[in-house]
């Protein structure tokens, strides 16, 4: 039996094993237990990739509990290895998919004609609070790296002036996931910005632009939207 290396609960030669891997920044570890057999561990390395290692090792050491022989033992390094690279071919084609819908949901519009200054500025959600959208390299970017787990969002545009993908990078880490994008117009001016920064939502999270101040004459009049 091939088990996946990332789960909670599986057999393997009989045995229940119930298993998990986790990770942060500087750290990686799996924890695993065989309660026929009292035996388990926790394996613990100083990279966020260590867990990838430490599933490997934990799978050895069942083995050698189990007594399993050298030539019926699965090389468990291999397989880790294709199912990194099933992961990265299922990625390119997810993203693939992913800009195919959003085009099949357009006008065809594929040129970005509209001047990027006319979708910069503060956009707010309750929950995520403010993102500042801004130009950088010609392009639409987000430096959310201010907060607790911080990121940068880069635009690219897809269709329609109102369709992007964004791609992700982890503040630490870097990086390289790329996931959907809507602007919203009521006229020339863009409303609302959507955006797909949770897998495991159906929609998009939508922030809400925030008027910027203007002036009339040598008064100013601002409109403040956020606490």
């Amino acid at each position: 039996m091939n088990p996946k290396m990332l789960t909670i609960d599986y057999s393997y030669r009989g045995h229940k094993i119930v298993s998990h891997d986790g990770l942060n920044y500087g750290y990686g570890l799996t924890h695993f237990f065989m309660p026929r057999l009292h035996f388990g561990g926790v394996i613990v390395g100083n990279s966020s990739d260590a867990n990838d290692i430490a599933a490997i090792v934990s799978r050895e050491f069942i083995d050698q509990v189990l007594k399993v022989s050298q030539d019926e033992r699965p090389d468990w390094n291999q397989q880790f290895h294709d199912d990194v690279e099933r992961d990265i071919e299922e990625e390119k084609k997810r993203v693939e998919d992913l800009k195919e819908e959003l085009r099949s949901g357009g006008n065809g519009e594929l040129e970005q004609k509209r001047s990027l200054s006319t979708y910069t500025g503060r956009y707010w959600n309750e929950g995520y609070k403010a993102m500042k959208v801004e130009i950088t390299g010609n392009q639409l970017y987000i430096d959310a790296s201010d907060r607790s787990m911080g990121f940068f969002l880069t635009f690219e545009h897809i269709c329609d002036q109102t369709k992007y993908v964004v791609h992700l990078s982890d503040f630490v880490e870097g990086g390289d996931t790329q996931m959907a994008a809507e602007f919203v117009f009521e006229g020339a001016k863009v409303v609302k910005l959507g955006l797909k920064i949770e897998e495991d939502l159906d929609e998009m999270i939508w922030f809400d632009k925030v008027p910027q101040p203007f002036k009339m004459g040598t008064r100013s009049l601002v409109y403040l939207l956020t606490p």
